[in-house]
This record gives C-alpha cells, structure tokens and sequence, in this order.
C-alpha cells in the first residue's frame, strides 16, 4: 500500500462506511418482513394461489425494464445534493408508502368499500398486490443508486472499495438477521399501540412488524443520505 493509499483510507472512517450502508441494513430488514408475510397477506386478500405466485413474478419483469433506466438517469442528474440521494429517496419513500399500506389493507379495502360502494374483497385484492409489488421492486431497484453512491462518495482506492463492499455486505446481513429475528417473536407488546395510531380495530403480528419497518426505513434513508457528500 502506498503512503497516499494509507492518507485516503485514514480519511475514510468505518463509521463514515457503515453509516453510508445504513440503508441497505433497513431494506434487508424490510425484505425479511416481506418474505414472511406478504404470501400469507396475499392469500388472505383473496388472492388464488397460482395468481400469487404471478404476483411475485410481476416486479422482476418491471425491474428488468426499469432499473437500467434508474441506473442512467442516475447518471445523468445535476441535482446539486448529488446524483444518487434522490433516487436513494425517492425509492426509500416508496418502500416507507408500500410498508404502511401492505398490512393495512384488509382495513382500506373494507373502508373504501363503504365509501364508493364498492367490493372490500377486490379493492383489498388490489390494494395488497399493488403493495406487494412496489415493495419487491424498490428493495431490489434501490441497491442501483446505493452501490453507485458508495462509488461516488469515497476515493475509488482499491482498498477503500474492499472495506466499502465488506462493511456494505455485514449491514445488509445484520438487517437480515434482525428482521427475520422479529418475524418470529411476540410482538404483542407494540401491536395495540400501533393498531391505535392506525384507527384499526384488529390486533395483529403483521401490523406490528411492518409499523417497525417504518421506523427502521426511515432511520437508515436519513442515516444514509446525511453520511457523506458524493465526491462527483
């Protein structure tokens, strides 16, 4: 390692790299949760089981398309706050929308059915595969501009970008691992206060854990987008 090599990695601290990967440990995180429950949310939507698994086909297919056209408008953006942070945002708020709604629909489907006299069975159908899919998609799409920041925002040395991928990999796996640790617990004791901000009047699992996905997604968006400046 050279002695100009040594100066930039001194000035690349772990905490700067870990803070910069924050947000991956919350889409992992969040990931987890959607794993766990978005089938069984299907299903119990009303969704067929063969329609299910279509469902679950349905964001790859939009992916495909879609992220190379995010990786070049990243790319391409003057933004003066960089060219990564706003898709980094905007794709975190979509995750933060689909999050909120995904264990809420079975109370929106039946709400709006009231109101516009319609099915709560087809509006909750569509309420949770529209939730679904946005999720999937944004978890998968957001790690274009993420790599790209940590790019960006630190010295292209060899040995800063092999701390950067390790420190981004750890993150990601603790998020994994914690999400899929509150999957399996009692949640009961968050599950009432969150049915109340809410307005709901059922008590359940899957409300608790996606309201702490909430709070995880929003801490790693700002934890990340406030860690470092992109150096172009």
């Amino acid at each position: 390692m050279t002695t100009k090599s040594k100066e930039v990695e001194q000035q690349v601290s772990v905490l700067s790299l870990l803070r910069a990967s924050a947000i991956f440990g919350a889409i992992e995180f969040v990931y987890s949760a959607e794993t766990a429950y978005s089938t069984p949310l299907l299903e119990s939507a009303g969704i067929d089981e063969k329609y299910t698994a279509l469902t679950w086909s349905i964001s790859p297919v939009i992916g495909f398309v879609l992220q190379p056209i995010v990786g070049i408008l990243s790319d391409r953006c003057m933004c003066r706050w960089g060219r990564r942070k706003p898709f980094i945002l905007m794709l975190s708020l979509i995750i933060f929308t689909a999050s909120f709604l995904l264990p809420l629909s079975r109370d929106i489907g039946s709400n709006l059915g009231m109101a516009l006299k319609l099915s709560p069975v087809t509006i909750t159908g569509l309420v949770t595969v529209i939730s679904v899919i946005m999720l999937d998609f944004c978890n998968d799409s957001i790690h274009t501009p993420l790599r790209a920041f940590l790019a960006d925002a630190y010295p292209r040395t060899k040995e800063v970008q092999e701390l950067s991928n390790t420190l981004y990999s750890i993150v990601g796996g603790f998020g994994g691992m914690l999400g899929y640790i509150l999957c399996s617990i009692d949640t009961s004791f968050i599950e009432k206060p969150i049915s109340r901000f809410t307005g709901s009047t059922e008590y359940n699992q899957e409300k608790a854990v996606f309201g702490v996905c909430i709070v995880v997604i929003i801490l790693g968006a700002v934890t990340t987008l406030t860690s470092r400046k992109e150096i172009n």
